[in-house]
């Protein structure tokens, strides 16, 4: 990106405030904010609302029992299961593989 050129500061008090710049400048230096994996409201919700893990919210939320996703795993209901009660911790292989199946990113099962 060039330097800026076409910036607008506006004072307040006789100092500096703001800084405008073109949108086109907001959006190339902010690019990679715009680019963020994000987690849906709808998901966010029902962990607060309804008290689920972010596994459990996020499989609700695309529509899926634990039998598809455990299918699109390769491993058994009971291991959907027992990851999406939240007392164990997965290891980065099955947040993978649970993330793949649900067809979101990893990123979005860590809100850490």
């Amino acid at each position: 990106m060039s330097a800026l050129t076409n910036v607008q500061i506006i004072e307040q008090g006789g100092y500096p405030a703001f800084a405008v710049i073109p949108y086109e400048d907001f959006v190339t230096l902010t690019k990679e904010r715009y680019n963020e994996q994000t987690v849906p409201h709808e998901v966010v919700s029902k962990m607060i609302d309804d008290d689920m893990t972010i596994f459990q919210a996020w499989r609700v939320f695309k529509k899926m029992t634990q039998q598809e996703v455990a299918e699109k795993m390769g491993i058994p209901q009971s291991n959907v299961s027992r990851i999406e009660s939240g007392k164990t911790s997965p290891s980065f292989q099955t947040i993978k593989a649970y993330a793949k199946a649900l067809g979101v990113a990893p990123e979005q099962l860590d809100l850490d």
